[in-house]
């Protein structure tokens, strides 16, 4: 069972420059988690991403572990905070998710659109099942090899597939 720990943080209109101020402060959060459901993380990741009526940008940083880890993170709050974000974004467009088919891989979305950008952003049927279920410490069972294949076999059509099952689409028109 792998475990990886992620401290992101998002925002709008604020210049690229500042993200490397919100990535130190994204490392320096990530560095004290000590333990998911007991269990040490693999891999810390630290992200900060902007965006503005032309263009998202992610900076993504691997920090180096320290030993003063103080910070011990539950596995149903850890994936209920991870997913929340995009049942956020539903409920804040007022849109339901639609259950989209696309050369086998099935997943939830809702499309977003602001001033020209276009996003359709989602998660993995079974992801989105488990979450709904609370059934939050089956998520560990799900292959990633799923998701990795369906990233790189999607890459051509604008779609990022991420191992956490989710979706996102940038459609361009």
């Amino acid at each position: 069972m792998h475990k990886w720990s992620l401290a992101c943080f998002e925002a709008k209109g604020m210049s690229s420059n500042n993200l490397k101020t919100q990535i130190i402060s994204a490392k320096e959060q990530v560095q004290r988690v000590a333990s998911i459901q007991g269990i040490a993380p693999e891999t810390l990741n630290a992200c900060a991403t902007y965006f503005n009526d032309e263009q998202v940008l992610t900076y993504l940083q691997d920090p180096e572990s320290i030993n003063e880890k103080i910070i011990h993170v539950n596995q149903e709050k850890f994936a209920d905070s991870l997913y929340k974000p995009l049942f956020l974004m539903r409920d804040a467009t007022n849109e339901r998710f639609e259950l989209r088919r696309e050369d086998g891989f099935n997943y939830y979305s809702i499309d977003l659109e602001a001033k020209g950008l276009n996003l359709r952003v989602g998660v993995d049927e079974e992801v989105h099942d488990l979450i709904m279920q609370k059934e939050f410490s089956s998520l560990n069972s799900i292959s990633k090899q799923k998701f990795k294949k369906y990233s790189n076999d999607m890459v051509l059509e604008n779609y990022s597939v991420g191992l956490d099952g989710i979706v996102v689409k940038y459609r361009d028109y």
